[in-house]
């Protein structure tokens, strides 16, 4: 092994703040951070509790006789779901639902999501990512992690509680549509939203109306990363199928469909902005521009969007409001 120059103090130090988390940044994860340790060791117990690994050998037998009540106090120590009281459901999808929870000790109000355990080596890069963005995302823009935990079956996400409910909810109460000048407050906000996701290497890939929370005051929180991507080197996304709601998705990424050469394929965080171009018409129309009865449908309108985009004659619409959204789809 080789020598190194810094001395054991040094080195021990930077261990403990690479095991506390103190060297996080959303530029550079920490070597193993203090619950990376945990997990490792509660599954190393877990295996070795097995009857036919302790009869195989003593030292086994030993291990886990030893440090039986240390694993006992460590899982009473960690967060986990018996610290929280599950309220109503407020979001659910394909891989789990968000719960309103209530810590019991503090009384303190969150949201919960709680994501099933797959052997999809994509998606489960996709949690990863979403825990990060909410996790190193020191944005006012961006929905915030408290904790984060699991057990054998799920992955658990407590997350800033939002009662402003979404965007879309907002829509249905309004009747389907906003004023230009509400619609631009929005907008703006969210701009900054995705100024701050990207300027930390990030592509969200589903921006909609349903993933855009509001707080208590009125402001726009982005929310529901679990269809992020890190963008490479290059600014470009090109691991994975491509994802999004069909509604919103950008034509580049379409396009990743019918390229079969990952070197050359990829798209970057102009999927993002397409997407804010349909929310602004969606936001003061009632509905996407590019509608149809089948996923293909609305892609062939997505594709031909220079013939397929359309405003009706009866909606009262600024110049640089109409402008903003042709730009958006000009820009691709």
């Amino acid at each position: 092994m080789e020598t190194l120059k810094e001395p054991i103090s040094v080195r021990v130090a930077r261990l403990n703040s690479e095991l506390t988390g103190k060297t996080k940044t959303p530029e550079r994860a920490p070597l193993i951070s203090r619950e990376t340790v945990l997990d490792a060791l509660q599954v190393l117990y877990d295996e070795c509790s097995a009857e036919g690994m302790q009869k195989l050998d003593s030292n086994i037998a030993s291990f886990v006789l030893k440090y039986k009540s240390a694993i006992k106090n460590l899982k009473t120590l960690r967060v986990n779901i018996s610290d929280f009281e599950i309220k109503n459901i407020i979001g659910c999808g394909h891989f789990g639902e968000v719960h309103v929870v209530k810590e019991k000790q503090t009384g303190d109000i969150y949201a919960m999501k709680t994501i099933r355990k797959f052997d999809n080596g994509t998606k489960r890069m996709s949690f990863e990512e979403e825990r990060d963005i909410m996790a190193f995302g020191a944005s006012p823009w961006l929905t915030s992690l408290q904790y984060s935990f699991q057990d054998s079956s799920y992955l658990f996400f407590v997350m800033d509680y939002h009662p402003g409910g979404d965007l879309l909810g907002l829509l249905y109460r309004v009747g389907g549509s906003l004023p230009e000048s509400a619609a631009v407050f929005y907008l703006a906000e969210l701009v900054l939203a995705l100024h701050h996701l990207h300027g930390m290497g990030y592509v969200h890939r589903d921006v909609k109306p349903d993933n855009i929370l509001l707080d208590r005051c009125g402001h726009l929180k982005l929310t529901d990363f679990g269809s992020a991507a890190k963008l490479g080197k290059d600014g470009l996304v090109k691991v994975g199928p491509p994802v999004g709601t069909p509604d919103y998705i950008a034509p580049e990424v379409l396009q990743c469909l019918d390229n079969k050469s990952e070197k050359t394929s990829g798209y970057g965080i102009s999927c993002d902005f397409w997407s804010l171009g349909v929310l602004a018409y969606e936001l003061t129309i009632g509905s996407p521009p590019f509608e149809g009865s089948t996923s293909t449908a609305i892609y062939s309108k997505i594709i031909n969007h220079p013939k397929s985009l359309k405003f009706p004659a009866d909606v009262c619409l600024s110049q640089a409001y109409v402008g903003f959204i042709k730009v958006r789809s000009a820009l691709l």
